[in-house]
């Protein structure tokens, strides 16, 4: 599959979807994924993979970045947890990520 048949299947997806360069700290990521929390999307495009991570309730925030620090660290290809999220009105929601 190439990057343009992927960003296709990804624009029509129903899903909040969110893609990390590591080396660069940009973070890709669709409307959903920031409009479900009630941000526009400008507001944490420019803030790199912190945006999300500083918004983590702090019971789920350790948790989250040892799921993140396995993929990284190359001891398993699938990234998947459980967290609750802070929404722009200061409640927070729980979010499934799943990825590779």
């Amino acid at each position: 599959m190439t990057r343009e048949q992927l960003d296709a299947l990804l624009a029509d997806s129903s899903f909040a979807w969110w893609e990390w360069d590591v080396r660069s700290n940009t973070v890709r990521f669709n409307e959903r994924k920031a409009t479900m929390l009630g941000y526009a999307p400008g507001e944490l495009a420019s803030r790199g993979y912190q945006a999300f991570t500083e918004l983590l309730h702090p019971e789920d925030y350790e948790k989250t970045m040892d799921a993140m620090r396995v993929v990284l660290t190359n001891r398993t290809d699938l990234y998947q947890t459980d967290y609750r999220i802070r929404a722009k009105d200061g409640t927070f929601r729980w979010y499934m990520d799943r990825g590779y």
